[in-house]
């Protein structure tokens, strides 16, 4: 049985079909990155400033959405956005 928290993390944290769209092509390692920043700007508004602002839990249910290994997102360090990552995620805003 899912708790509340749980669902929670469902409803604002799953892919839509039209965001998972923008993943083929990337690594394992980019595509989570980059559905945990577009489901980010999503619910907040900007991009994340530091890892600490993401949910452990959201960014594993984007893993299993995704079926990569959540491992890969204590692998990835905040630094410059590439120039293609902000034109795919302005298609959302």
């Amino acid at each position: 049985m899912s708790s509340y928290y749980d669902q929670t993390i469902r409803d604002f944290w799953t892919l839509t079909a039209e965001e998972s769209t923008l993943l083929p092509g990337m690594t394992d390692k980019g595509r989570l990155g980059f559905a945990t920043q577009l489901k980010f700007i999503d619910i907040h508004g900007r991009f994340p400033e530091h890892h600490n602002e993401i949910d452990p839990q959201a960014v594993q249910w984007l893993a299993t959405q995704i079926k990569v290994t959540p491992d890969y997102w204590f692998r990835i360090i905040f630094t410059v956005v590439r120039a293609g990552d902000i034109d795919a995620l302005s298609v959302f805003f």
